[in-house]
């Protein structure tokens, strides 16, 4: 015990031989004071989170050295028959027409209707699209002008003799414009209308198949009066009529019939007769010239953007249609309309299954008026190299021409961000927040947009920095082209992020800088473009606390800092009055 004794450092000075002052309780009381609010000061700093922010190069390689881009975009006016997404980089990469199954990942396509003026959805009005073909990549049978009159001369239609001299006269599709347009289309349960430029190629190449098959399609389907369930012109329906036809001229090039030369001759070797000279038309085959000035309100009422354009028309409605996406080839329509207009009356169940398959079409199409577009909302995610680039939103056709003027670059960015091959921030983590890693080429939806972004946001929410204002600066931003051959740009400059935050795994971000600008070209179709331009550098956000061991320290440094000073200023005090009253007792030397 005495050797603890002797060890110690604080020893105690008997309390009669120590004495009390008012300015040293004075003192003592600012000292407690400044050692509480030092202390309280020290506490915040101890829990306060610290963000510290580096740059170093970016050493991605191998799959680590490509991004994915997550987005959500409605061309306002361009139909999802002829969008596109094109991928271009510095580096030579050109994919083209990125859709689904395409290069690993896709576009989800949904037709929708959008409002002339803000370019919102018009609810209800939604169609997915992604039945339809890709607009580059669409293979159809499709013949030329020559290969037209040649399968004419094979199975010719016309009652004319010396069609052979001029085939303009095998003309059977009835020529409309926009004052018969109506009045003509809703005396037919179901027509076919080709809306064609006559300085378009494929409108030229389309005009003799079209009139070969408006002939075909004339004296197939005319209701003479007679009835469907004793058989067609003497056959047991019409298929096996027309492959009688089709059989004889093939086997007898040099005694070519026409069809209705080849019925006539059947009918009489079974006492029927010739067919009848007027007959009901039950199929309208029409066409309508979208460069004439009479007719240039009624196509852009219908929307026509490309030419030529084939659409159907049913039960004598005018506004509800669609679209025709078949082979061009006379034998191709005959085929459909034969499938669409059955010889045999179909069952009430056949009808009814039918009717349900067009009633989305019809509901759809009702929105679409003088105010409202058809557009098209492509949502999905791309892999990109991380170079310098751009995705292209375009009108593209393989056998379409565009009218420039009337492809319009009006869009929506709902959602665009960038991400990580491997990305730790997509939804499905455990009780911590710890979202799993996925795979890049799993495709985001809608939703899975919405879910990423919210996560992000909560990560984000605490985080004292920039960061959270530069990951999504395209969101919900609407861009109009209100004048034609308007190309509508977005620069993008992209940094790579990488988030070390207290409380979550590391993850990584991309902050994004945009500017966009708008410009006229009339030398081509008009696109929208979004850039980007990937920075080498990485930005490094890490987060700390200090550390218990530091607080400890710096606890005691200010205990003990400020009773030091403060017991000095108080012996300072103290001597300097007991001086000042020797002097006034006069017991100075």
């Amino acid at each position: 015990m005495d050797s603890l004794k002797r060890l110690h450092f604080y020893r105690k000075t008997p309390a009669d031989l120590t004495e009390s002052t008012t300015s040293g309780g004075a003192i003592s009381f600012v000292a407690l004071v400044l050692m509480i609010y030092l202390f309280v000061s020290q506490l915040f700093l101890f829990f306060e989170v610290n963000t510290r922010t580096d740059i170093v190069m970016d050493s991605s390689t191998g799959t680590m050295a490509t991004m994915g881009i997550d987005f959500d975009i409605t061309l306002a006016r361009i139909p999802c028959e002829f969008a596109s997404v094109d991928i271009f980089d510095v580096l030579g990469t050109a994919r083209i027409n990125v859709t689904e199954g395409k290069h690993n990942f896709g576009v989800m396509k949904t037709r929708v209707v959008t409002n002339g003026e803000d370019m919102k959805h018009v609810p209800g009005a939604k169609l997915k699209a992604n039945h339809l073909p890709n607009p580059r990549d669409v293979k159809k049978e499709h013949h030329t002008a020559k290969q037209a009159i040649k399968a004419m001369a094979k199975f010719p239609v016309s009652e004319h003799k010396d069609w052979e001299n001029d085939w303009n006269k095998e003309v059977y599709a009835k020529e409309l414009d926009a004052d018969m347009f109506e009045s003509n289309l809703s005396k037919y349960d179901f027509a076919m209308v080709d809306f064609f430029a006559p300085w378009c190629h494929w409108c030229t190449e389309l005009h003799p198949v079209w009139e070969h098959a408006s002939g075909l399609v004339e004296k197939t389907t005319m209701d003479f009066g007679e009835d469907p369930n004793e058989g067609w012109h003497g056959y047991e329906n019409r298929a096996k009529g027309m492959y009688a036809w089709e059989e004889y001229n093939s086997e007898n090039p040099h005694k070519i019939k026409t069809l209705v030369e080849f019925l006539n001759d059947h009918r009489r070797e079974l006492g029927m007769g010739d067919l009848p000279d007027r007959g009901r038309r039950k199929v309208l085959m029409a066409k309508v010239d979208c460069t004439l000035d009479v007719n240039r309100e009624l196509c852009m009422q219908h929307r026509i953007m490309g030419y030529p354009t084939v659409r159907v028309y049913r039960d004598g409605a005018t506004h509800s249609f669609e679209e025709y996406q078949g082979d061009r080839t006379a034998q191709s329509f005959l085929e459909y309309v034969h499938e669409q207009v059955p010889d045999i009356p179909m069952t009430a169940e056949d009808e009814d299954e039918m009717a349900k398959a067009r009633e989305q079409q019809k509901e759809f199409h009702d929105q679409i008026d003088e105010n409202t577009h058809e557009g098209c909302n492509l949502v999905g995610t791309i892999e990109v190299n991380k170079v310098p680039g751009k995705m292209v939103l375009a009108a593209h056709s393989n056998y379409h021409n565009f009218d420039v003027r009337d492809v319009n670059t009006s869009h929506v960015v709902h959602h665009m961000a960038f991400r990580s091959t491997i990305d730790h921030t997509l939804p499905g983590g455990d009780h911590h927040g710890r979202a799993a890693m996925h795979m890049l080429r799993t495709r985001l939806s809608r939703r899975s947009m919405r879910e990423k972004k919210e996560e992000l946001q909560k990560r984000l929410a605490k985080h004292k920095s920039t960061v959270p204002h530069f990951l999504h600066p395209l969101d919900n931003k609407r861009y109009s082209s209100i004048k034609a051959h308007t190309i509508q740009e977005h620069y993008v400059k992209v940094v790579h992020t990488k988030m070390n935050l207290l409380g979550w795994t590391p993850f990584d971000v991309y902050q994004m800088q945009v500017h966009s600008n708008m410009l006229k070209d009339d030398t081509g179709i008009p696109t929208t473009k979004i850039s980007f331009d990937i920075s080498p550098l990485n930005v490094v956000v890490e987060e700390s606390r200090r550390s218990a061991a530091e607080f400890l320290t710096s606890l005691c440094a200010i205990i003990g800092g400020v009773f030091t000073v403060l017991g000095l200023f108080d012996s300072v005090v103290y001597h300097s009055v007991k001086v000042v009253q020797k002097m006034e007792l006069g017991k100075m030397n």
